[in-house]
């Protein structure tokens, strides 16, 4: 029990006095990630079979890791551009963590870049992981899946690995690349997969074999291009680049038409020998090779110059 005898017979009143100071305003206050105290900053979980994520919203790191293949999500392209719809997002979109995304770090084990992984846009709606500035891909990665970066606005320059041999449709349509370093290996380029981008000039590496319908379209500051030999270059792959002023395609390309349409300064054409123009109704091609170049002063071509489909070759300077 309590002894009252030890307790104080009188309450002396006890005065306190603080010390405000003004802040500092040649101090910059430090900005926080907008975490609730009652959220973690650490987000993680499965985006394949053997493939994991984990995303630090403090750093706005997404790791990918673990062996094989990530998922395909939301809209997945063949190489000529046709669209396969899945309803399944990638879950730091779905679960709106896309904004929390500066740095993709794709380690080690890991094979494929899942389709539309960092965008779920298609034609302008849906979202996009649009504050990513950095993306690390591991040297296991064999092939970039389409749509996978597409309107990551802030994507200013891209590594593709030795091991990479087809980047899908869309993979990186409208970023902001102005830098592409190529691998050793790459072969495939599919529909639109660098339109609307920064490229002021584009050596194509010597093993790429295919470059799809619309590849670099949009590339309004092309200066010039050059394609190396025995490419397939398929319709309008530099179209509506409003600056390009000079391309150059190798010996025995597959040239497909209307494949520099409405690029109106481009003045000078070289096309290697053994090249061909190539008109196919099917995929939209019966135009002239070089229709829409309203500027064009000398287009040079091999001796050999054919058409695959002689009855469509007067078209191929309208």
């Amino acid at each position: 029990p309590l002894d009252t005898a030890l307790l104080p017979t009188e309450i002396k009143k006890i005065e306190v006095t603080f010390d405000y100071a003004a802040p500092d305003p040649s101090r910059t206050p430090t900005v926080r990630p907008s975490v609730t105290p009652s959220e973690s900053n650490i987000i993680s979980g499965k985006c394949g079979e053997s493939v994991y994520y984990e995303l630090n919203r403090a750093t706005g790191v997404l790791r990918i890791y673990g062996t094989g293949e990530m998922e395909d999500y939301r809209y997945k392209y063949d190489l000529q551009g046709e669209n396969t719809f899945l309803e399944k997002q990638a879950p730091w979109i779905e679960q709106g963590y896309s904004s929390d995304i500066i740095k993709v770090v794709i380690e080690e084990g890991v094979t494929y870049i899942g389709s539309s992984a960092f965008s779920s846009k298609h034609y302008g709606n849906g979202d996009a992981c649009t504050n990513i500035e950095t993306v690390d891909i591991a040297q296991t990665v064999s092939e970039i899946g389409s749509n996978a970066f597409s309107h990551c606005v802030n994507l200013k320059s891209i590594i593709i690995p030795n091991q990479v041999n087809t980047i899908g449709s869309y993979a990186f349509a409208s970023c902001s690349l102005y830098n592409i370093q190529w691998g050793s290996s790459i072969q495939k380029i599919g529909c639109s997969s660098f339109e609307n981008n920064n490229f002021i000039k584009l050596d194509i590496p010597k093993q790429i074999q295919y470059i799809g319908q619309g590849a670099f379209g949009g590339c309004r500051v092309l200066e010039s291009v050059e394609v190396p030999d025995g490419c397939e270059i398929c319709y309008e792959a530099f179209g509506y680049c409003a600056s390009l002023e000079s391309a150059s395609f190798g010996e025995n390309c597959r040239i497909h038409g209307k494949v520099f349409w409405k690029s109106p300064i481009l003045t000078d054409i070289v096309i290697g020998e053994g090249s061909i123009g190539v008109v196919d109704s099917k995929h939209g091609d019966d135009y002239g090779v070089f229709m829409g170049c309203t500027g064009v002063q000398t287009i040079s071509l091999p001796d050999s110059w054919e058409f695959e489909n002689e009855t469509s070759g007067l078209n191929a300077y309208t």
